[in-house]
């Protein structure tokens, strides 16, 4: 009964090993997106673009120059402010989709390892149960 006992503590002790060694990797994991969000990025133009914060501020910027030329009637320049605010809009979007993309896919792959590693540890614990019982 002690050694069943010694048994599940060590398992115990790994769990929370593991557990730790994985939130570690998923606080990298969110420092690589808040990168992703707070550092520049390219645009499909090849040109430097901001990060996601700044994009969506330009972008409403834009669109309140663009009511301001409206007001004052001259949509010929309204239209080139929407036409700005809308380009900064699809830049945070391709941001935005990046972000998400390699958060799900992390997550995807943690979940996997995690079943798996529960799934070996109840195999390993009814083994030991089995080769008790015998």
């Amino acid at each position: 009964m002690k050694r069943m006992g010694c048994l599940l503590f060590v398992i115990v002790l790994l769990v929370i090993g593991y557990d730790q060694w994985r939130i570690e990797q998923l606080r990298q994991e969110v420092r690589a997106i808040s990168a992703k969000v707070h550092v520049e990025s390219k645009d499909s133009g090849g040109k430097s673009g901001s990060d996601l914060v700044t994009a969506l501020a330009e972008a409403e910027r834009h669109a309140k120059n663009a009511k301001d030329l409206i007001a004052k009637k001259k949509p010929g320049q309204a239209q080139a402010e929407l036409d700005k605010a809308l380009k900064r809009l699809q830049s945070a979007n391709s941001v935005s989709k990046d972000i998400v993309g390699d958060a799900a896919e992390f997550l995807g792959n943690a979940r996997d390892r995690t079943v798996r590693t529960f799934q070996k540890a109840w195999n390993d614990i009814s083994e030991e149960a089995k080769t008790q019982k015998k």
